[in-house]
């Protein structure tokens, strides 16, 4: 039974999140804590496809938008703190929470879900724990922007530029520019659909993957300093502490894509990276090549 609400949890198609979403006004978005790509873009998508057929939505996020991913609009974004100090907070009906295998994984914002609110749960993890009261998880897909694209086509609405560059953030960042094996013919297929919406590819590519700041380089550079090597090199790790990040200047936003750069190494079929996050938590992330389910490790 889900917790919050107590209801039995289904498994929801994409034509009946479109008839559900129809149902309802105000809607929440959310999506874990510290988000990146896939998570930020899916979320900017689904608030332009709400507001197209006349909903009412609101992004609350624990964390700040990550500076990196300025290409995209940050101004429908708000911290929870934002959030609790607008004059006139809106009623919510219906919650859509993206990137989330757990409902604890949005942080403070989970606060904000009451009971009688209609829970929307769309991802493409395996490991999601289908706590919604329609859970939209599709293991194949590349990311939940992929999902996100069906929703737009299952919903009769046009995805033009707007929504297209969000969407290609999402998939490119999830797939690794595409290098990932999650990424699929249809990954291809709806990339073309959004490329051909006139999306400028070259300037999206620079903004996301070429603003390493010096903090940041500094930062890998002393990782990399420090790679543990196990199995004969078919196992990589290495781990940053707190004290690594004040002593570069950095942020926690500036390790992301770290993991990365261990599971690139010629020869590792597995990688990890445990990063001593600001919340007094550890955030450990997997990689792998092949036949390898890293996430029965995670």
């Amino acid at each position: 039974m889900d917790k919050v609400h107590g209801r039995k949890r289904t498994h929801a198609t994409v034509e009946e999140v479109c008839s559900v979403i129809k149902r309802h006004r105000n809607f929440l978005l959310s999506a874990h804590v510290r988000p990146e790509g896939d998570s930020v873009g899916s979320m900017l998508a689904i608030l332009s496809l709400l507001t197209k057929l006349g909903k009412r939505a609101w992004i609350v996020s624990e964390d700040a938008f990550p500076s990196r991913l300025d290409v995209m609009p940050r101004k429908a974004w708000m911290t929870l703190r934002q959030f609790r100090a607008l004059p006139r907070k809106p009623k919510f009906d219906a919650c859509i929470f993206v990137d989330c295998p757990r409902l604890d994984r949005i942080g403070e914002v989970r606060k904000l879900v009451a009971p009688g609110m209609t829970l929307i749960n769309i991802d493409h993890h395996v490991t999601n724990g289908r706590f919604g009261d329609f859970n939209l998880v599709n293991d194949r897909a590349a990311s939940c922007g992929e999902i996100v694209y069906d929703l737009f086509k299952k919903c009769g609405i046009p995805i033009t530029q707007k929504e297209a560059l969000p969407l290609y953030v999402s998939l490119t960042t999830d797939t690794g520019s595409f290098r990932f094996s999650n990424t699929s013919a249809k990954t291809h297929r709806v990339v073309a659909d959004l490329i051909e919406t006139g999306i400028d590819l070259e300037t999206i590519n620079d903004e996301v993957y070429a603003r390493f700041s010096l903090e940041r380089t500094r930062l890998l550079s002393d990782l990399l300093r420090d790679i543990k090597i196990g199995l004969n090199g078919k196992v990589v790790w290495a781990v940053i502490r707190r004290e690594m990040f004040r002593k570069r200047k950095a942020s926690f936003e500036d390790a992301e894509g770290f993991i990365d750069s261990l599971r690139f190494i010629r020869g590792v079929r597995i990688a990890f990276l445990a990063i001593e996050a600001e919340r007094n938590e550890w955030q450990v992330s997997f990689r792998a090549k092949g036949p390898y389910d890293v996430s029965r490790i995670a």
